[in-house]
This record gives C-alpha cells, sequence and structure tokens, in this order.
C-alpha cells in the first residue's frame, strides 16, 4: 500500500458533509476540476478518510489539490478526531466508494507535533461482513457425505515443509427441540431475548451437540474400502482379516480410536476425531437481532439463540492434520453453526522447545530467537496486507490487536455507533496508542535478542516481554497476549499463536489460512532484513506492504486474498440506492469559505481542537534497550 506523498501535513479539524450515491459523479468530479480522477493521484493513491452518517446514508469525502489529492479524515458521533490540513485553495470533489473500495487498508504520511509518525485507516461496512448465519435451518445429525468432505482435501496439493500446528474454533451449534428438548428451546429463546441474563450452563446443552457430531463422523454397519478417503471422517479404512468366529474378506470402515498401524490398509492411523476437545469460551456469542437482521436473515428470530462453543484440535501436522482440520469444520458445517462476530479461529504454529532437546519427527525444526524475531517483524511489515485477508470484524478487534507502528483508524458504521459509544472521545486516541506502544517495545525487546544470536531458553518469553508484562509468560489469561501474534506460548507450549482468523465454517477459507501461515514461518524465519532496521524504518515498510509483494517473495499464488470471496451480501455493501436525485452536490464556494472560517477561528484562538496527548508520544531514544 503506497503511501501519498504530497507534503506535510498536520492534524486539523474540520465538518464535511455529502451524500454520495451514484458511480455518475466520477463524470461530475472530472467535469468540474478539468483532471481526471486518475491523473491527479495515479493508482498508488487511496485515499478517501472522512465518512459520516446521515440518516441512512453514509457519507464520504475525498479532497484533491490542483497538484494532488488531499486526505480528509475519519469522523466520529460528529465529532472529528483529525482532519489533515487543507491548502490554500481546496477544490473538493466526491466519489463514490463502490464495494471495491471497502475493506480495504488506506495510508497516508502526516505529524504529530515533533514525533512524526504515519496513519492507515481500514474502511468498513458491518462487523457482519464475512460473518455467517446458521448454516442448517435444524440441527442435522445425518452422516456427512463422502463429496463435501472431498471438496476441502483438493486443496491438499503442493503442501509447505511439515511443521506441527494446532487450531482452535469458536462457533455456535444449532439448537433445537429434538435434540435439545423443547423447554430448554424455550428457555433459551427466553434469555437470548434478554442479554442481561446469564445464558444457559454449557453443561446442559453441550452433549446433545457433541452426540450428534458423533452420528455424523462415526462409522455405522459394516462399510467396505480401499483407502480412508472411502470412510467415514472418524473411521479408518481396516485390512482385510480372519477372526476365531467369522472373517471379512475385505477392507472395510473401523473407528479410528481402535486403529493400529499393522491393522491399517497404508500402515498409517488417521488422527482420531475424539482427539478433538470440546469446551466453553464465554466470550462467544449468538448473533443478536439487529446483526442477524444487517446480513439479511430470513428468520433472524432465529439466529438469536445457540450452543456457543469451542473446539481445539490435538498436535496436527502434514497432509493429515490438514484433513483432519477439513473434516471437523465440513462436519461442523454439515450439522449447522453458526460463525459470528465475536468469534474466532486461533492457529498455534509450533516453533519448538530447544531446551527440551532434538525436535520430534513431523513437528519441525525448533526456531531460534532470531528467527522467532523474523517471524515477527514480517508479519508485522504486512501487517495492513493481511488485514485486508480477514475481515471486518478482526481489523482492530480488541482480542487480537494488529501489529500496527503508526496511528491506525477504522470506520465500521455498526461499530461507531454502537460498540464504541461508550468510549469517550478524550480516550479513544489512547485506546489506539496502547497496543501501538506495546509492538514497538515487543519489537525493540525481539530485536536485542535476536543480535545476541543466542538458543532459546526456558526463560525466552520473559526476557522479551516489556518490564510491567515479565510474569505474563506464567498467567493464563495476560493482557498482552490479544495481538494478532501472541508470543506468550512461546515457553509453556512452544508455539506462536496467531490469534487474527475470522471465526467460519467455510473448510476451504479456514485451510487456506492455515495453509499461508505455515508458508509464512518456513519462508521469512530465515529473512534478517530487520536486524539493522528501527521500528520507524519498519513502520515506513508497513505502508508500503503490497499483496503482489508478498505474493512474489512466498513464491505462492495469493489469488484467493485478491477475489476475498468471503465479501459478499448485505452486510458487505453500503446502504443506500442509485438514485440521483438523492444526491446533494457540494457548493465548492461555500465549503472554502467555511474552510476559511474556521481557520481563522483557530488563528484567533477560538474553537481549538483538542490537543494530542502529550504521554501518548512514544518514545524511540531507548527502543534497543529491554526494558
Amino acid at each position: 500500500m503506497k503511501p501519498v506523498t504530497h507534503g506535510k501535513l498536520a492534524a486539523l479539524f474540520f465538518q464535511c458533509f455529502i451524500l454520495l450515491r451514484s458511480t455518475r459523479i466520477d463524470e461530475r468530479i472530472e467535469s468540474e476540476m478539468g483532471h481526471s480522477l486518475e491523473t491527479l493521484g495515479g493508482p498508488n493513491v487511496r485515499a478517501f478518510l472522512f465518512s459520516e452518517k446521515q440518516s441512512d446514508s453514509l457519507a464520504y469525502t475525498i479532497g484533491f489539490a490542483s497538484k494532488g489529492p488531499l486526505i480528509c479524515a475519519l469522523s466520529r458521533q460528529n465529532a472529528s478526531i483529525r482532519l489533515d490540513q487543507l491548502p490554500e485553495d481546496p477544490r473538493y470533489c466526491a466519489k463514490v466508494l463502490s464495494g471495491n473500495s471497502l475493506h480495504k487498508e488506506y495510508s497516508l504520511p502526516s505529524s504529530h507535533g515533533a514525533a512524526t509518525s504515519a496513519e492507515s485507516i481500514y474502511l468498513a461496512s458491518s462487523d457482519m461482513c464475512g460473518a455467517s448465519l446458521f448454516s442448517r435451518p435444524q440441527l442435522n445429525c445425518d452422516a456427512v457425505s463422502f463429496e463435501a468432505l472431498q471438496l476441502g482435501r483438493a486443496l491438499l496439493q503442493d503442501l509447505p515443509p511439515t511443521r506441527a500446528f494446532g487450531v482452535e474454533l469458536e462457533m455456535v451449534a444449532k439448537m433445537d427441540a429434538r435434540n435439545h428438548g423443547p423447554d430448554m428451546v424455550r428457555l433459551a429463546k427466553t434469555l437470548a431475548l434478554d442479554r442481561s441474563k446469564q445464558s444457559l450452563h454449557s453443561e446442559l446443552v453441550t452433549p446433545p451437540v457433541t452426540k450428534c457430531f458423533g452420528k455424523k463422523v462415526d462409522p455405522v454397519g459394516l462399510q467396505t474400502c480401499t483407502s480412508h478417503d472411502d470412510c467415514p471422517p472418524n473411521a479408518y479404512c481396516r485390512k482385510a482379516h480372519k477372526t476365531f468366529f467369522t472373517t471379512f474378506p475385505s477392507p472395510y470402515c473401523k473407528h479410528r480410536r481402535k486403529c493400529l498401524p499393522d491393522k491399517s490398509v497404508d500402515g498409517v492411523c488417521p488422527r482420531a476425531m475424539n482427539d478433538w476437545t470440546w469446551t466453553h469460551d464465554p466470550s462467544v456469542k449468538p448473533l443478536t437481532l439487529s446483526r442477524a437482521n444487517m446480513d439479511g436473515a430470513a428468520k433472524p428470530e432465529e439466529e438469536i439463540f445457540g450452543v456457543p462453543f469451542e473446539l481445539v484440535s490435538p498436535i496436527l501436522s502434514g497432509a493429515e492434520g490438514l484433513e483432519s482440520m477439513n473434516d471437523v469444520i465440513t462436519s461442523l458445517k454439515d450439522m449447522g453453526v453458526q460463525a459470528g462476530p465475536s468469534a474466532g479461529m486461533h492457529v498455534h504454529i509450533n516453533v519448538g522447545k530447544p531446551w527440551k532437546g532434538q525436535a520430534s519427527p513431523g513437528m519441525g525444526e525448533h526456531l531460534s530467537a532470531r528467527q522467532i524475531f523474523n517471524v515477527f517483524a514480517h508479519y508485522a511489515r504486512f501487517q495492513l496486507v493481511i488485514n485486508e485477508m480477514l475481515q471486518d470484524s478482526r481489523v482492530g478487534n480488541s482480542y487480537s490487536h494488529p501489529l500496527l507502528l503508526s496511528l491506525h483508524s477504522t470506520f465500521d458504521p455498526s461499530v461507531h455507533t454502537i460498540d464504541r459509544e461508550a468510549i469517550p472521545l478524550e480516550d479513544f486516541e489512547e485506546t489506539r496508542a496502547w497496543p501501538r506502544n506495546m509492538v514497538r517495545r515487543l519489537y525493540a525487546n525481539l530485536k536485542n535478542m535476536a543480535r545476541k544470536n543466542e538458543e532459546r531458553d526456558a526463560q525466552y518469553c520473559t526476557s522479551i516481554m516489556p518490564s510491567e508484562w515479565r510474569n505474563s509468560c506464567q498467567e493464563r489469561y495476560p493482557e498482552i497476549r490479544y495481538f494478532q501474534v501472541n508470543l506468550v506460548p512461546l515457553d509453556r507450549f512452544g508455539t506462536i499463536e496467531f490469534r487474527a482468523f475470522p471465526a467460519t465454517s467455510d473448510p476451504e477459507r479456514s485451510l487456506r489460512w492455515v495453509l499461508f501461515l505455515l508458508r509464512f514461518v518456513d519462508h521469512y524465519k530465515d529473512d534478517a532484513r530487520f536486524l539493522d532496521i528501527d521500528s520507524d524504518g519498519l513502520a515506513e515498510m508497513q505502508l508500503e506492504s503490497s499483496l503482489e509483494e508478498l505474493e512474489q517473495e512466498l513464491n505462492t499464488k495469493l489469488d484467493y486474498y485478491r477475489t476475498r470471496p468471503w465479501i459478499s451480501g448485505k452486510a458487505c455493501e453500503m446502504e443506500g440506492d442509485d438514485d440521483e436525485d438523492n444526491w446533494v452536490w457540494m457548493d465548492m464556494q461555500r465549503e472554502r469559505a467555511e474552510a476559511a472560517a474556521v481557520q481563522k477561528d483557530w488563528s484567533n484562538g477560538q474553537n481549538l481542537p483538542r490537543p494530542f496527548d502529550e504521554q501518548l508520544q512514544i518514545n524511540e531514544t531507548a527502543e534497543d534497550v529491554i526494558d
């Protein structure tokens, strides 16, 4: 994402209002200004940062100066957070934001007092974009079809080098009277309508779901086979054999928990689904009625209650592990699950415990302190690109802060008018500054350890944490774990946890993400280009990164993240219609007069905006010293 280079910009405040609805406005802009939009900014200009909700419509503004683009900024609840400097003779125009313009990162250079930084903004439509309603109208306990399983298994070609991983799947299962009983369903509906009341205890509602899942994946009766693929997901293909009582002349499907290598047709025992652990996560909740309506649910009242759960995998590895993951998610989707914005999919990638000795087969080589730093630095470098590989609900999510090194905002109408309503405006900048400060400090500490080029020991996690988080590696839920790249499990589990990804019932989407992470770690673990680059240098590279660059360096096609098939439907679109009569065309002279009046007030010391809190400025002078 190339930054806009049009001189030094200062933080000012200004109020803009335009209703935008038709792509025909491009022609009107170009006619009014005498320039084409492309020649004004060029293909690398990605900036239109002002937005305001007007009744049922969304308004966005792009400003263009005579020699280049002027970037307007985000407005929240009728009080601007910041706006970039207006030129002496501003010429305003507006451009419709199509679906192609949403769900992307936009960056520009800026400054705050003496501390130089750069800002990026993610433009969203709704935290329901990319989320999914229940995949079945009723809980379906029938066996999952072979054809459904094969769709995901087809992706398991040209795999990255083997490295162990694990996944945590958060979703909500369908609840119905047939499996849970009518009284339990009535109670669940009552509680769902009053969020202040405690939800049903998971011990009461989870067993019917796990029992239903077992029916879908376990073998039933005698089914012949030639390979494991011919069997249900929790069965293996057992060799033909004789017993004292009977003869089995052909291989047949048998439960995987009874598998022994010498009994398997290929000498391999596939991972049993019984090794996956069902648990409850109180942070995962069914959709609210407003969110169900936002996604265009046919029966929104059926989306607001269900059985939240977390399904934790055993240690997985290679094609067998990926196939187990595919089969579990495919079976869940066929059973009936909901993947809302409160849920995520966390992936642990094994990096080993060097102090324990040689790595076991299939686990992948141990990573050194330098290799851990390399992975962290390159993930931060591509953070804005990776944000576009996710969905609106995960960008800026407080449970998975991005590795951002400069100011960043997310505009999402549903979030800014509901979820963040309780956050006072004066606290908003501080809310964004804390994770940015932590990322810079982590980067400095990781780099310091990488320069020593020593082997990791059992205290490595403790040694890289900022001073106030020294004990976090021994705690279960420390706050510093809530980053897209969580380093807290390094000493305890020997893994890096990647927390960015949303929950999904799409096996292809989840498999592609895990494959991407495995390739990312394998490729960038030995790329040490950041050993002599400070966090300011990394921040600049973060703004300049692109999907094309990532694709080229990984030497793999990332077209899936270019097309982003999950961005579809009502929740991913802007509100409004294409009726040109609804346009309110900006009077350029009036706006210039208002801009001049505002600047005159400020020059006279009147109506000044609140200054940025100087305590939030990051002191980089001691960056390379572990605090």
